[in-house]
């Protein structure tokens, strides 16, 4: 009976939306396809960027669109002028398909040429995909969540879930280092870091073998700004946007750098609303549920870096990073459900549920880097500490009324859920030039220490009493050594990758509680284990010519759960309904 609720519990909680389709080619003034076209999904009424895409070998493009509005189609290539189609109405057409984008090629004065250096907002690599920010519109009034809606091949859902080449399990890095965060807390950070402050995302859907092999769904890198620049400079930013709600967000840089010290630091805040609206409809045995949530999440986050390089001399750098994030998040859900008899189809009874949810954060991590460049080698060790403290507070209450709106009885519960993630690693690669080649080298030890506490209550009377039944404390500690080895090399028009990761896991639990029997009685279980994994990884890229290659890759893949989620409970959302 359990999992028939939690099942109709899903269907009450998930938004089905039927995604629309534009679709169509880039051609020249001649007919001929234009591959790696820059294409462009716009808002018909401002203009603004809703989604980027590269077109195929054959000028195909397409997008995946869930909102009914009006859009218009800009395709940019080298040497061509940049064109935009029509106006595509999807408030009258479910699917807008065979869309023809003609680029004209540029006049050219032989007379007067001025030769300029200007990176593309895509560039489309043999192992990845850059999503340039610095220099392009997107560097201001926006957020790194935001654009992560517009780069190419993701899909960031209702719930917040991070979806790459269609696949969740999606690892956000920030500057190469994994970020422990997922759900609320991840696109919580990731709304208070400001678009000023991203050089470029990287998306790598195939990750060769020098990255973790967690995650079946590739990898999004987030690169901060470096600020090359001698002498004393900042800046100053803000942005401004309105939806249903307002959000703002502001910040500034200062940088010192001469040529024996750099010293850096950046500070940013933000202050975002969104609102989500759930509906459900279900039948249980003799009794309809018909509803809806609405779900009012108020985030505001500062972001806070600070660090020093010293360069020993020209091929040495020793450096310390030091980051913060301090935030909150309320989350308001207001829900109302009419419960109606199946067999006469009346009323019976109205369930009224405003949930409240309070989460505070706090995470900080500290880096000590050392690196060696020289022409043809490059040795980076990295030794990384983060504490990651989450806290959340929900008050859940429930309150029944007749068909009169009269006041029938109610209950209330109070969920107490704090985390706290400590993460130590030490990192070294070796990167060198080997028989015409790159041969890459390197190791990874890290240690994590989490303890998830769920604490639930039934509040009777003004006074709180535990339900030790669904309270429980969880102690987690894991262990990680890899080893790997990775190298490319071009030859003629191909460029191939082999490379093999080898993961050594030594993970152990402690969980105590209660269970109901006859009565309540404590329960505690632990777990141990200890394996070791390969992690092959091979690509080949076929470089047709300047504009079009093909690939060929396999890797394989772990998945571990987050940190977070490894303390299931019940995340009620009222008397009848709950995630876990």
């Amino acid at each position: 009976m359990k999992e028939l609720y939690f099942l109709l519990s899903c269907l009450l909680l998930s938004i089905i939306v039927s995604a629309q389709r534009i679709s169509g080619i880039v051609i020249n003034s001649e007919g001929l396809p234009l591959g790696n076209s820059t294409v462009s999904l716009l808002r018909a009424n401002d203009s603004s960027l809703q989604k980027l895409s590269v077109t195929k070998d054959g000028g195909e493009f397409s997008f995946s669109i869930n909102n009914k509005e009006n859009y218009i189609i800009s395709a940019s290539y080298t040497g061509y002028r940049t064109m935009y189609s029509t106006t595509l109405d999807l408030a009258k057409n479910k699917n807008v398909n065979d869309i023809r984008v003609v680029l004209p090629r540029l006049a050219m004065d032989l007379k007067a040429v001025t030769v300029t250096a200007k990176r593309p907002m895509l560039e489309v690599k043999a192992d990845k995909m850059i999503m340039n920010v610095e220099g392009t519109i997107n560097a201001a009034g926006s957020d790194a969540f935001e654009l992560l809606r517009k780069a190419p091949a993701v899909i960031v859902d209702n719930n917040d879930n991070i979806i790459l080449a269609g696949k969740t399990g999606t690892q956000i890095f920030i500057d190469g280092k994994p970020s422990p965060l997922t759900g609320s807390d991840l696109s919580g950070y990731l709304k208070s870091i400001q678009s000023a402050q991203i050089e470029a995302i990287e998306i790598i859907t195939n990750p060769s073998a020098k990255y973790e092999a967690a995650g079946n769904a590739g990898i999004i890198n987030i690169r901060f700004k470096k600020n090359k620049s001698f002498g004393t400079n900042g800046s100053v930013n803000a942005g401004y946007g309105i939806g249903v709600f307002s959000k703002y967000n502001a910040g500034f840089s200062l940088n010192y750098r001469d040529k024996k010290v750099n010293i850096f630091s950046t500070y940013s805040y933000s202050n975002v609303i969104n609102e989500i609206n759930t509906t459900g409809y279900r039948i249980q045995h003799d009794t309809i549920f018909d509803g809806g949530f609405g779900r009012f999440i108020h985030d505001k986050g500062h972001n806070i870096k600070a660090g020093m390089d010293y360069f020993l001399n020209r091929a040495t750098t020793l450096g310390v990073i030091i980051t913060a994030n301090p935030g909150s998040m309320q989350m308001d859900e207001p829900g109302e459900t009419f419960i109606s008899s199946a067999v006469s189809n009346k009323l019976v009874k109205r369930l009224v549920a405003n949930s409240i949810n309070d989460t505070k954060r706090s995470n900080s991590n500290i880096n000590l880097n050392y690196r060696y460049e020289q022409k043809d080698k490059e040795l980076n060790i990295d030794l990384d500490y983060g504490k990651y403290w989450l806290t959340n507070e929900r008050l859940q209450p429930n309150a029944y009324y007749d068909i009169s709106n009269n006041y029938l009885y109610g209950r209330t519960y109070n969920m107490l859920t704090p985390t706290n993630i400590n993460l130590t690693s030490f990192k070294i690669n070796n990167l060198r030039n080997f028989n015409g080649g790159k041969l890459d080298i390197g190791g990874k030890t890290s240690y994590v220490s989490s303890k998830n506490n769920f604490q639930r209550f039934d509040l009777i009377n003004k006074g709180k009493q535990m339900d030790s039944s669904r309270s429980n404390d969880f102690n987690y500690r894991e262990n990680i050594n890899a080893l790997y080895i990775n190298y490319n090399k071009d030859y003629k028009n191909f460029l191939w990758q082999v490379g093999v990761r080898m993961e050594n896991s030594v993970v152990s639990g402690h969980s105590n509680g209660f269970k109901l029997r006859n009565n309540f009685a404590p329960f505690d279980s632990s777990f141990q284990r200890n394996y070791t994994d390969f992690f092959p990884s091979v690509a080949i890229t076929w470089k047709k010519d300047n504009n079009n290659q093909v690939g060929l890759s396999y890797s394989k893949r772990i998945d571990r759960p987050v940190y977070q989620n490894l303390n299931p409970f019940e995340y009620q959302v009222d008397e009848y309904t709950y995630r876990k």
